[in-house]
């Protein structure tokens, strides 16, 4: 067994448990349906994603599921609880950050609970700086093609693709730098 993966199995073990005791505390213990689907989460959604197009896609009516529901709050109580208790708890940005990062269908359950990373402030600044960069970069190219003489087709596609380039390149960016973060929560714990 990997280190990754044996990391995965302790902070989802952490997690089942603290749930676990949150419904033994609740005074209703987890049913056999209910430990069933914290055993086997689903591994991706029953809706149709919210950009897909077309008629087949439309929105779909699912039933309520009030056993994944209660497991939901029941992670979320239990949060709850260790947050009032100890604040600077980090077991639960610790298993967010590695089942994220893992891909792991307990973070959909974190997520939903309402377990976040704690956001540093230099993002802020980060998303600012991304931002400028768009328009400092752009602004010029705009200008120049809207001011030239021969503003063809073909200056505008090429300005066209050089946004969309740099859209993509800042999207790589941002991915690797969550993908970063989420690495150093994982390993300053």
């Amino acid at each position: 067994m990997t280190n990754a993966q044996s990391e995965i199995d302790t902070v989802v073990a952490f997690v089942k448990h603290r749930i676990e005791e949150e419904a033994k505390r609740s005074g209703e213990p987890l049913s056999s349906e209910e430990r069933f689907l914290l055993d086997h989460l689903p591994s991706e959604s029953v809706l149709p994603r919210p950009f897909a197009a077309g008629p087949e896609n439309l929105t779909v009516l699912v039933p309520r599921d009030r056993a994944y529901e209660r497991i939901c709050k029941l992670a979320k109580n239990a949060y709850h609880d260790d947050l009032r208790l100890n604040p600077s708890a980090r077991e639960w940005q610790h298993a967010a950050a590695v089942t994220q990062i893992n891909r792991d269908p307990i973070f959909w359950l974190l997520e939903w609970a309402g377990v976040k990373e704690r956001s540093r402030s230099l993002d802020q600044w980060l998303l600012w700086g991304s931002g400028l960069i768009v328009v400092v970069v752009m602004l010029p190219l705009v200008l120049l093609v809207a001011l030239s003489e021969r503003a063809t087709a073909l200056r505008w596609a090429m300005l066209v693709i050089a946004f969309l380039a740099l859209i993509s390149l800042l999207q790589l960016a941002s991915r690797r730098i969550v993908k970063r973060q989420l690495t150093r929560t994982i390993n300053s714990r």
